[in-house]
C-alpha cells in the first residue's frame, strides 16, 4: 500500500538570464514564477565545496557532526531551497504541508530538473531553516526524469531476489571486495533469514561474470559495487569492471542499459559507486544513472558522493527492508535516510543516495501482503498460565462455561499509580492488587512487582503510551539474564487508525518506522542504548547487555499518537 501522500511536483526549466519554475500541488494549487540566476555568482560553488569536506569529515566517524560540518550542510540547502521555493512557490510548498499535516499524511516532493547546471545540484540537502528541516529527511523526495513509456508495477513474489556484482580492477584504487561483500551480506542477513530477500553473488569481476550472474535466475535488484567515473570522451557514466587480465573495463551506462533491457524481472539497479548520479554539464541524461532510466531502467539508487562503510550497510539494511515490504521505493529511501541519521548522528552521509524514478508512484514493485504475524500467547512466552496455582494473576481465569464474546463481569479498574524517579520523567504505570496462594503482589518505589513463589522471577506492569518514544520501565537487567514481555492494548498512532501491540503491517499503512523490520506502531523495546528490538504481543530474550529495559511504539512522529499498551514484564 502506497503511504498517504500529498504530491508536489516542481519542474525547473531555462529562460533567458534564468529559470522558470512551474509547481503542481495535489491540494488543487498551481503557480509559476520567474528567477534570475547570475552565473558570476560564486556563493553557491563555494558551499558545495565546503558540503564536499564535511561529508568527508563527517564519514570518518568522529562522535558528532561538527558545528562547522552541520553549518555546511544547512547554508548549501538553505541557498537550494530559497532557489527553489521562491514566491507563489513557497506559497504553494507551505499550504500543501498545512493540508496534508490536516490530512494526516504527507508530502512527497517530485522533482523534474531540465537545466543540466541545475540537475547536477544535490537536491537531497533542501534545508527550510524556519522549520529547521532538511526535506530529504522529513518527505519522499524523487528525481523523475521526463521520460516516455512509464513502467507497470513488477509483481514479486517474496522473496525479493537481488543478485550483486563487485568489481576492482587492479589498474584502480583499491578495493576492500571482502569488506564490501560482507557489507552488504550484514545489511542483508537478517532480511534473508525471515524469507525476505535473498542475495547472490557474480563468481567475478568480468562483463562476461555480470552476463553469467543476471543468466542464471530471474532477479527483482542489480547491485553493483565499485568504482564509478564520468566519461567525457562519450558523454556518459561508466562503471569499472574488471578485464580477464585484472584492468579496468569502463561499461558505459548505455551498455549496462542494454544488458537490463534483457532482463525484464530486472525493476531496479543499485550504484554503489562514486559519481554514478554526476554527469554533464550540458546533457542531463548523461550521468550513469539518468542514462539508464532514460534506456527503460524503472529504477535507479545512485551515490552522488562516496559512502562510508558503516553509512552503507545502515542505509542498505532499511532500504531492502523497505522495498521486500511493498514500500514505495521513494518512501523506502526516505526512511532508510532519516535510520542513517538517527543510527549514525555524526553523519552528513544520508544525502548521498540518490533516487531516480521512472514513473510518478515510486511503486515499482508490488509485492503481496503478508498475513499478520500470530498472537503469541502466555505459554509461548513462557508466562505462567492464569490462575495457576503459586502465581500471582493481574485477572482472575475466565470460566469455562462462558461465551468468549460475552461482556465481561463488571469489576473495579485497578488504580494507577506514578513512578517518580530524581532525573527521570513520571512514567505511568499500574499495580498487580490480585493475592494469590503462595505469591505475592507488592509496590516498590511506586513500580509494581509481583514475586512469583516456586517461580524464582520479579514481574512488573507498565503502561506504555503511544505519544512517548521511549517509556523507562525502571527494570534493569544484568547482561545474560532472561526476561519474558507480554503486551495488550489499543493505540491510535494516526486519526482513525488503531492497532494492537503486533502494530500495522506495511501494506496497511506504512508509516515511519524506528525498526524497519517491524510493523508500523508496534511495541519495541531496548536495553540500555543497545539497538531496539521487536517486543508486539509478546517475547523473550535474553539480554544482550546491561541497562534499563525501556519500551515503545515503532513510530518516529510519535507526537500526535494516542492510546497506550500494558506490557507485564517477568524476569528469571
Amino acid at each position: 500500500m502506497t503511504e498517504p501522500s500529498i504530491e508536489l511536483e516542481l519542474d525547473v526549466d531555462a529562460t533567458a538570464g534564468g529559470f522558470r519554475i512551474q509547481s503542481r500541488s495535489g491540494v488543487g494549487g498551481e503557480c509559476a514564477v520567474d528567477t534570475r540566476w547570475d552565473p558570476e555568482d560564486r556563493t553557491l560553488e563555494r558551499r558545495l565545496r565546503r558540503l564536499h569536506v564535511a561529508l568527508l569529515s563527517s564519514a570518518a566517524g568522529t562522535r558528532r557532526v561538527a558545528a562547522r560540518d552541520e553549518k555546511a550542510a544547512q547554508e548549501l540547502g538553505t541557498t537550494l531551497f530559497d532557489l527553489l521555493f521562491t514566491g507563489d512557490v513557497r506559497t504553494l510548498f507551505d499550504t500543501t504541508r498545512q493540508q496534508a499535516a490536516l490530512r494526516g499524511s504527507r508530502v512527497r516532493l517530485v522533482l523534474r530538473v531540465r537545466p543540466p547546471e541545475l540537475a547536477a545540484l544535490p537536491w537531497e540537502f533542501l534545508y527550510d531553516q524556519r522549520r529547521d528541516d532538511y526535506l530529504g529527511l522529513s518527505m519522499p523526495l524523487v528525481r523523475f526524469p521526463e521520460v516516455m513509456d512509464p513502467v507497470r508495477p513488477l509483481r514479486v513474489e517474496p522473496p525479493l531476489r537481488v543478485v550483486a556484482l563487485s568489481a576492482r580492477p587492479r589498474t584502480l584504487d583499491e578495493i576492500d571486495a571482502a569488506a564490501e561483500r560482507a557489507n552488504l551480506e550484514t545489511a542483508i542477513s537478517g532480511l534473508d533469514r525471515r524469507g525476505r530477500v535473498t542475495l547472490d553473488w557474480a563468481t567475478g569481476e568480468t562483463w562476461r561474470d555480470l552476463l553469467n550472474a543476471l543468466g542464471r535466475g530471474q532477479w527483482h535488484v542489480l547491485h553493483l559495487v565499485g568504482h564509478g567515473a564520468y566519461d567525457e570522451g562519450h558523454g556518459e557514466g561508466v562503471f569499472f569492471l574488471a578485464t580477464e587480465g585484472g584492468a579496468s573495463y569502463p561499461l558505459r551506462a548505455s551498455r549496462l542499459a542494454q544488458i537490463a533491457a534483457l532482463h525484464p524481472s530486472l525493476g531496479l539497479i543499485v550504484l554503489n559507486s562514486c559519481e554514478s548520479a554526476t554527469g554533464s554539464a550540458d546533457d542531463p541524461f548523461s550521468s550513469t544513472a539518468t542514462t539508464l532510466i532514460r534506456r527503460g531502467v524503472p529504477a535507479v539508487l545512485a551515490m552522488q558522493f562516496d559512502i562510508s562503510d558503516r553509512a552503507a550497510v545502515e542505509f542498505t539494511r532499511s532500504f531492502y527492508a523497505g522495498v521486500a515490504s511493498g514500500l514505495p521505493l521513494d518512501v523506502a529511501v526516505r526512511n532508510a535516510r532519516l535510520e542513517l541519521s538517527l543510527a549514525f548522528p555524526d553523519t552528513l552521509e544520508w544525502g548521498t543516495p540518490v533516487l531516480f524514478l521512472r514513473q510518478r508512484d515510486g511503486q515499482v514493485f508490488e509485492v503481496p501482503a503478508r498475513s499478520a504475524p500470530p498472537r503469541h500467547s502466555p505459554s509461548r512466552t513462557g508466562s505462567p498460565p492464569t490462575g495457576s496455582p503459586g502465581t500471582a494473576s493481574p485477572r482472575p481465569a475466565q470460566s469455562p462455561e462462558r461465551s468468549p464474546h460475552a461482556p465481561a463481569p463488571s469489576r473495579r479498574p485497578p488504580p494507577s499509580v506514578t513512578a517518580r524517579r530524581a532525573g527521570r520523567r513520571r512514567v505511568p504505570v499500574r499495580r498487580w492488587w490480585a493475592l494469590a496462594s503462595g505469591g505475592l503482589a507488592v509496590a516498590v518505589a511506586g513500580v509494581a512487582f509481583t514475586v512469583l513463589s516456586g517461580v524464582g522471577g520479579t514481574g512488573t506492569s507498565v503502561a506504555v503510551p503511544a505519544n512517548v518514544t521511549w517509556t523507562g520501565t525502571g527494570v534493569v537487567l544484568q547482561p545474560g539474564q532472561h526476561v519474558r514481555i507480554t503486551a495488550s492494548g489499543r493505540i491510535s498512532p494516526r486519526p482513525g487508525i488503531a492497532a494492537g501491540p503486533e502494530g500495522l503491517s506495511v501494506q496497511t499503512y506504512p508509516g515511519l518506522r524506528l525498526l524497519s523490520s517491524s510493523n508500523y506502531g508496534a511495541l519495541i523495546g531496548r536495553i540500555g542504548g543497545a539497538a531496539p528490538f521487536e517486543v508486539g504481543a509478546g517475547t523473550e530474550l535474553r539480554a544482550p547487555g546491561g541497562g534499563e529495559l525501556y519500551l515503545g511504539t515503532n513510530d518516529l512522529d510519535a507526537g500526535d499518537s494516542t492510546g497506550e499498551f500494558t506490557a507485564q514484564v517477568a524476569m528469571d
